[in-house]
């Protein structure tokens, strides 16, 4: 079955509306993506690039995020 890619589905976003959904700082979602850090977090969402450099604007799937949000949720128990 092929998955259908909706508006929701693709939708990015950037880092103040991720700040906004996750309640973390801008220094603690870094550090969620940071392997050295001891704050890892293997299943935070990564972010996609919306440069050709590597140093230029990136941004998050909001259903990765909205997962992510939900997978907190349920392991609270």
């Amino acid at each position: 079955m092929e998955k259908k890619c909706t508006e929701n589905t693709r939708r990015l976003i950037r880092l103040p509306e991720l700040l906004r959904m996750v309640g973390l700082s801008r220094s603690a979602i870094y550090l969620r993506l940071n392997p050295r850090s001891q704050y890892f977090d293997k299943t935070f969402p990564r972010p996609v690039s919306l440069a050709s450099t590597s140093r230029g604007a990136v941004a998050w799937s909001a259903v990765e995020v909205e997962r992510w949000c939900t997978s907190r949720l349920e392991a609270r128990g």
